[in-house]
């Protein structure tokens, strides 16, 4: 398990929706996913992706924080 939902709400049609959940990343998995794109260029720019998709990111860390998940 890689995850806890922490906080359900109902929606107004009746179904359960998950409002707060944790994610718990291996420090393996998360180097492997940043470098996974890390050196990805973007589009007519051949600006690194990281930039559009990751704030920026130097690392996995700083790029699962910058998708709200880390």
């Amino acid at each position: 398990m890689f995850y806890n939902i922490t906080l359900i709400e109902d929606h107004p049609n009746g179904n359960p929706i998950v409002r707060e959940a944790q994610f718990f990343v291996s420090e393996e998995f998360g180097k492997r996913f940043y470098d996974s794109c890390a050196e990805t260029r973007f589009g007519a720019s051949n600006t690194l992706a990281m930039t559009f998709i990751g704030g920026g990111a130097d690392n996995y860390a700083d790029f699962l924080k910058y998708l709200g998940i880390f």
